[in-house]
């Protein structure tokens, strides 16, 4: 193998990684379901949230042979399992069953997954990464959820049922909480997941009161010192194309590399 191949490889590997912490995420101390070219990940009492209630891990070859007649039979699971919406995740575009999702109404968003290289000198981001799984940290961070007005991965979500979510996912061992302090002050928060040779930023949450003033870059570049001092070899993420996140873990110093779809629906009484 070459050189060449072998730094190829290296940055591969971490978009697999980066891609594979979400399917993880969402089955993180839920309950797996088979669907006939997919699963369903349902964290039962939670199902109403958008995270609590997702479709992935898709043979689009099963889904794309009568597309309409998969998408009409995997609402219908969905409604059984009591989720307000349907939720499904797609690695890149697929003609036929992208046109069938966009014919039943879905909305589509691109989520980019962005990646830094651990190494270097630690920088002074200015702020610090606290670890809070503990009831204070958990009730600070609902507080920070209520004034947000949404959940971290952009949908209505009621505080107390999140906070009870992340907290399950925590307890299932996929990921630590953290309180962003800056000057003192909590400015916000956020995840870590451990995901192969990638440590995620997962779930960030900024207080309103302090947006636009940096502290989501310097939360990206202080996760980087934190990964790199538990030996990762890289800190990932995702953002949502055309949002802020972007820019943010651009300037922070992280390499767009990968991306997934992410169609969502709100259910009624089609069929």
């Amino acid at each position: 193998m070459s050189a060449e191949t072998t730094l190829d490889a290296v940055p591969a590997a971490w978009a697999a990684a980066l891609i594979e912490s979400d399917r993880r995420y969402f089955e993180a101390g839920a309950e797996v379901l088979a669907f006939p070219g997919a699963s369903i990940a349902v964290l039962r009492g939670a199902e109403s949230l958008a995270a609590g209630c997702v479709a992935q891990r898709i043979d689009v070859g099963c889904a794309a042979a009568a597309p309409d007649s998969w998408l009409a039979e995997l609402e219908g699971r969905f409604r059984d399992l009591g989720a307000s919406r349907v939720r499904l995740y797609l690695e890149g575009a697929h003609g036929t069953l992208d046109a069938a999702l966009a014919r039943r109404g879905y909305r589509r968003r691109v989520e980019h997954g962005f990646v830094r290289e651990c190494g270097g000198p630690a920088e002074d981001s200015g702020v610090e990464l606290v670890s809070s799984d503990d009831d204070d940290g958990w009730i600070v961070r609902r507080e920070l959820l209520r004034r947000s007005g949404s959940a971290p991965d952009g949908f209505a979500a009621d505080p107390d049922l999140w906070i009870d979510m992340e907290r399950r996912r925590t307890r299932a061992g996929y990921m630590r909480p953290y309180l962003v302090r800056r000057g003192g002050d909590v400015v916000g928060a956020a995840c870590a997941a451990s995901a192969g040779p990638l440590l995620r930023i997962k779930n960030v949450c900024v207080d309103p009161a302090h947006r636009r003033s940096g502290v989501a870059t310097a939360l990206a570049v202080r996760f980087a010192d934190l990964a790199a001092s538990q030996g990762f070899a890289a800190a990932g993420c995702f953002a949502i194309e055309g949002e802020a996140g972007m820019g943010i873990y651009g300037r922070a110093g992280y390499r767009d590399l990968t991306s997934q779809l992410e169609w969502v629906s709100n259910l009624g009484s089609r069929t």
